[in-house]
């Protein structure tokens, strides 16, 4: 059953992309116009791309990667009934992130099963080249809603959406990691 479109609120900003709103974006997508999917890719490339830096780090094959989310995103379009494109692409390539997590797991036990050793555990702070150092002493978590939040200027709800996590919670998150940055660039609390 295909929902209704939700009423915009008169204070919520319309994204406008080439002349279109959202919504005639999306209705385009979900007509597989190729032209509009192109747009949504150059649109969302650096929002997947920095994702899955962030959860799988710089030695990750983020192209191919990329090239996965945007082929789930395309089969899922048809599914798309939100308002925020954004966030859902941003779920689509944290479930993707997930997904590379266990399969590495995987390959990780079976390699060392097979040599009756071991895994010698891999620092995640090696591979986080791109990342400004104020961000490196956060957790992925933490790195991931502050660049949502920062970066790419997500709402709350959204960023909600795209982790799983309640808005509460990434309130309370991101008052606290500006709190330890505060700290950590003055010296003392604020």
């Amino acid at each position: 059953m295909a929902s209704l479109p939700r009423e915009r609120n008169a204070h919520e900003p319309v994204e406008v992309w080439a002349g279109k709103s959202l919504e005639d974006l999306v209705r385009d997508l979900q007509r597989q116009d190729t032209t509009a999917f192109r747009r949504l890719v150059q649109r969302f490339t650096g929002l997947v791309c920095r994702q899955i830096r962030l959860s799988l780090g710089q030695d990750a094959p983020v192209e191919d990667l990329a090239q996965e989310v945007f082929w789930n995103v395309y089969q899922a379009l048809p599914r798309f009934t939100g308002t925020h494109l954004a966030a859902w692409i941003a779920q689509i390539a944290r479930h993707r992130c997930i997904d590379e997590i266990r399969a590495r797991s995987r390959r990780v036990r079976t390699v060392d099963e097979e040599a009756g050793r071991a895994a010698p555990a891999v620092e995640a702070e090696e591979s986080l080249g791109e990342v400004p150092d104020v961000l490196r002493g956060l957790s992925p978590i933490e790195r991931q809603v502050m660049m949502l939040r920062i970066i790419d200027r997500m709402s709350y709800a959204e960023i909600a959406t795209a982790t799983g996590r309640s808005e509460g919670s990434l309130r309370n998150m991101v008052s606290l990691v500006l709190q330890r940055i505060r700290k950590e660039v003055t010296g003392h609390d604020m």
